[in-house]
C-alpha cells in the first residue's frame, strides 16, 4: 500500500483544508459535547461565517477572502473600463 502523494493543486492535496478544519475543531468543536447533529451544524456554520472574511490565506497571497474579492473585482472594473 502507498500512501497517497501528490503534486501542488492536485485534488489529493489536503492542506488547504486542513488549514480550515484544525483552528475549526480547536475554537468550536472540542469544547462543546453536541447532543445532537443540527446544532453542531449550526455552529459549524456560526464558525465559518465569523472565521472565513477575515482569515488570511497562503493560496491569495495573504489576503483574507473578503479583501482578495474586493482586490479581485476592483482590477476587473478597471479592465472593462
Amino acid at each position: 500500500m502507498l500512501a497517497p502523494m501528490s503534486r501542488k493543486g492536485d485534488r489529493r492535496d489536503n492542506a488547504v483544508a486542513e488549514s480550515l478544519f484544525s483552528p475549526l475543531k480547536a475554537e468550536s468543536l472540542h469544547r462543546d459535547d453536541f447532543g445532537i447533529r443540527r446544532t453542531a451544524w449550526d455552529e459549524i456554520m456560526a464558525w465559518t461565517t465569523r472565521y472565513n472574511p477575515t482569515r488570511l490565506h497562503s493560496t491569495i497571497g495573504y489576503l483574507s477572502p473578503t479583501a482578495y474579492e474586493k482586490k479581485w473585482l476592483a482590477r476587473n472594473l478597471a479592465q472593462a473600463a
